[in-house]
C-alpha cells in the first residue's frame, strides 16, 4: 500500500488507472492484494515439508504433511491457488489469469511461458492424481481459502471486486505489477530495516 501511496510517481499510477480501467483507489487495492498473497504457494505440502523444524511445527496442527513429496516452486503453486480461488469466486479466466500470473512471476521468472508451462501442467495433473502430496487436501484448502479471504478482505479488493473481476489486465500492466510485488517482497523481506 505504501508503495503505491509514497513510492509511485503520480504518473505511474495514472498510467495503471488508465490501462486496468480501473481507478486509484482500485489500483491500490490491486496491488495491496497481490503483495499480501504473493506467497500463498508456500501454504502447501509441496513447499511445507522442506524445513524439518517448521514441517513439524504443521503437523502438529493437524494437517496431513507428508515426509518427502515433489517441491514445486511456490510461486508457480501461488498462482494455480490464486487463480482457483477467484475462479471459484465467479471471475473469468481472461482476468483472473493476469492477476495470478503477477504471482507466479514473483521470483523473476513467469511460469506461462517456455519451459514453466509443463510444470504448471505436472501440478494441475498430481493435484488432480493425489492433492495432498502437491497443493494439499480439503484441510490444506481450508488454510489457504482462509489466508486469501483475509488478505482479500485486508487488502480493500473486497469492496471493489466487481470492478476488479472485470477488467482484465495487458502483459506489459501484469510485468509492472510484478516489479511492483518484487519490491514489496524485497522490503518486507529485509532484516536491517
Amino acid at each position: 500500500r505504501l508503495i503505491w501511496r509514497e513510492w509511485l510517481p503520480e504518473a505511474v499510477r495514472s498510467f495503471l488507472a488508465r490501462q486496468t480501467g480501473l481507478v486509484s483507489n482500485e489500483c491500490e487495492a490491486l496491488i495491496t492484494l497481490l503483495a499480501s498473497v504473493h506467497d500463498i504457494g508456500k501454504a502447501t505440502p509441496s513447499f511445507s515439508f522442506k524445513a524439518t523444524g517448521p514441517a513439524e511445527r504443521v503437523r502438529t496442527t493437524g494437517l496431513d504433511l507428508p515426509m518427502t513429496c515433489k517441491p514445486y516452486s511456490h510461486a508457480y503453486m501461488g498462482e494455480i491457488l490464486l487463480g482457483d480461488w477467484l475462479q471459484e469466486r465467479g471471475w473469468s479466466e481472461n482476468v483472473f489469469a493476469g492477476y495470478a500470473s503477477v504471482i507466479g512471476g514473483h521470483h523473476g521468472t513467469n511460469p506461462n511461458g517456455g519451459s514453466c508451462e509443463g510444470d504448471l501442467e505436472d501440478i494441475r495433473f498430481e493435484q488432480r492424481k493425489r492433492p495432498r502430496f502437491v497443493m494439499g487436501n480439503e484441510d490444506w484448502k481450508a488454510v489457504q481459502n482462509e489466508l486469501m479471504g483475509w488478505a482479500f478482505e485486508g487488502s480493500g479488493a473486497a469492496w471493489c471486486e466487481d470492478a476488479l473481476k472485470q477488467h482484465a489486465i495487458p502483459a506489459y500492466v501484469q510485468i509492472l505489477l510484478t516489479g511492483m510485488v518484487i519490491m514489496a517482497d524485497w522490503i518486507s523481506s529485509n532484516e536491517a530495516m
